[in-house]
């Protein structure tokens, strides 16, 4: 029997010490520090994101929801962390 297929619906990868969404830029003229540009993830020490773009003098933005369906999430990285959590999810269904 084979495994259920893992949804491509509305996935949030919740703020984790491994995980962490960086961007090339912080957006201009706001009080907050927000992403601006591609959304991206990165393992924590890592050079560069999970689609392979290198992020050596991109911000971090700790405590941030990489939300895989939102405007500016980078399509590399989502399919990325789809498949890096396809077991969690599959376990929790």
């Amino acid at each position: 029997m084979a495994a259920p297929a893992v949804s491509p619906s509305a996935f949030v990868v919740e703020a984790r010490r491994d995980w962490q969404v960086t961007a090339p830029y912080l957006a201009p003229h706001r009080p907050d520090r927000e992403p601006w540009g591609v959304h991206h993830v990165k393992l924590e020490g890592s050079l560069a994101t999970a689609c392979g773009e290198s992020a050596v003098a991109w911000p971090v933005f700790w405590g941030r929801d990489f939300d895989t369906t939102a405007k500016g999430a980078c399509p590399r990285c989502a399919h990325v962390l789809r498949i890096a959590h396809a077991p969690e999810r599959l376990a929790s269904a």
